[in-house]
């Protein structure tokens, strides 16, 4: 195991080409009704190849994460479109009513209480007095009414 380590680190591309090919197969598998996809497979050889600490080129992460966008857009894409032209349009209409209603609703909450969100007073530097409390004191609960 420890002469596949030390091919894989000393030839990275190798171990970008072993996850595809081993997630493909991986990925294909199946068991009863259950499968993991290619997808699936590949990220999880992905991983366990990372776990051996193989250090790839910043270059080759974003081309392959680029590619990987792409595969993902092109297979997801039509139907996108197709779920946006039935009801994509109350979706955006609801999507910016919330919007709407939560811009509303912390303009508000400002408003009506703008003590609140504002920093507490603070002493003018070089001055000995101390920073005001807060009181969130009650009056105590041992003292009676009436007597």
């Amino acid at each position: 195991m420890d002469w596949l380590a030390t091919t894989l680190r000393q030839y990275p591309e190798v171990s970008i080409f072993l996850a595809l090919a081993l997630g493909y197969l991986i990925g294909g598998l199946r068991i009863g009704a259950f499968s993991l996809g290619s997808i699936t497979g590949t990220l999880l050889v992905g991983v366990l190849i990372g776990q051996m600490h193989v250090t790839i080129s910043a270059n080759v992460k974003a081309t392959f994460f680029l590619m990987f966008l792409f595969a993902v857009g092109y297979g997801a894409g039509p139907e996108f479109f197709r779920g946006l032209r039935n009801e994509g349009v109350s979706q955006a209409i609801f999507a910016a009513g919330q919007c709407v209603v939560s811009l509303v609703v912390a303009y508000a909450v400002t408003w009506a209480r703008p003590r609140a969100f504002s920093p507490a007073p603070r002493p003018s530097p070089g001055s000995s007095a101390p920073p005001p409390r807060l009181s969130t004191s009650s009056p105590s609960r041992t003292t009676r009414r009436g007597a």
